[in-house]
């Protein structure tokens, strides 16, 4: 079974992996491992209000992102050219939320906001 510190270390690594290239995947990977980390806190440290909070903060931000990547996609679907006025806004968009995102998490990593995140979730025990 996996602890709620070890979906922190993950959640910590997909931070890393996005502050260096905010891809497709690696926004939506940071997404699924800010929702596992957010149940496990829930269930088993449920006074760690702080800790949800700094973690919904980077769940809002790659939000904002991947919103985009999913409507990419539905147009996509509906064949739209490439120089679709649309599209060239939306990845507009697009680049500009995944650059937000990126000095977002880098700026968290260099705080070393995961450290004090662990601590919190330590002093739930």
């Amino acid at each position: 079974m996996t602890s709620a510190f070890q979906l922190l270390d993950n959640l910590t690594e997909e931070m890393k992996r996005t502050a260096e290239d905010a891809s497709v995947d690696a926004v939506h990977d940071l997404r699924v491992s800010v929702r596992r980390a957010t149940e496990a806190i829930r269930i088993f440290a449920p006074g760690a209000k702080r800790l949800r909070r700094d973690i919904k903060a980077v769940r809002e931000r790659a939000g904002a992102v991947r919103d985009r990547d999913v409507t990419r996609q539905l147009l996509r679907r509906r064949k739209l050219p490439a120089a679709d006025p649309a599209l060239i806004y939306l990845q507009g968009q697009r680049d500009f939320a995944a650059e937000q995102l990126r000095a977002y998490l880098k700026e968290e990593l260099k705080k070393d906001h995961p450290s004090r995140w662990r601590r919190w979730l330590e002093d739930e025990k």
